[in-house]
């Protein structure tokens, strides 16, 4: 077992293996924070240490808005990229209203791809509350993010995806 800390108080949420055995794993940097946590992403070597390769010391943080963001999710492309999904607070002013669902994609070393979206990161807004859970490759090479939009004025939530081909820009 191991144990990983960025800003105290983190959460582990998704997890994958790359084909090398190391661990990636993802969650909320700071998640007891009331406006501020990030996407936190940590890779271990196969025998639970943290991988001096990658990040700083084996992980990484990433904010998009200086708000709220929680990473849920990881899926490795077969090039060795490292796609997260999660959710993000565009607006600082209303952390309930205005959350999207959130992507980011990083090297092998836990830089973010600068090819993907804008500097590596992609938010998609469905227009309500919106929570991206998980994220996996097709057989189409298409990175596909799902979890749900829900809108506050009447609470009637619906299963949400959004998909991006890998070699898109």
């Amino acid at each position: 077992k191991a144990t990983i800390s960025f800003f105290g108080h983190d959460e582990g949420t998704g997890s994958a293996i790359q084909a090398d055995g190391k661990i990636v794993v993802v969650g909320g940097a700071g998640a007891d924070s009331v406006l501020t946590s990030d996407f936190g992403i940590a890779r271990l070597t196969a025998n639970g240490q943290p991988d001096a390769g990658f990040g700083n010391g084996g992980k990484t943080t990433t904010d998009f808005f200086s708000a709220l963001d929680y990473a849920n999710d990881v899926v490795i492309q077969a090039d060795g990229k490292i796609v997260v999904a999660g959710w993000i607070n565009p607006d600082i002013s209303d952390v309930e209203r205005y959350v999207d669902f959130g992507l980011a994609r990083y090297d092998a070393g836990g830089i973010l791809d600068p090819s993907f979206g804008s500097g590596g990161l992609i938010n998609t807004d469905f227009g309500s509350v919106d929570q991206g859970h998980a994220v996996a490759i097709d057989a189409n090479c298409r990175i596909v993010a799902a979890g749900y939009t829900w809108p506050l004025e009447t609470g009637d939530g619906d299963f949400a995806f959004a998909a991006r081909d890998i070699l898109t820009p």
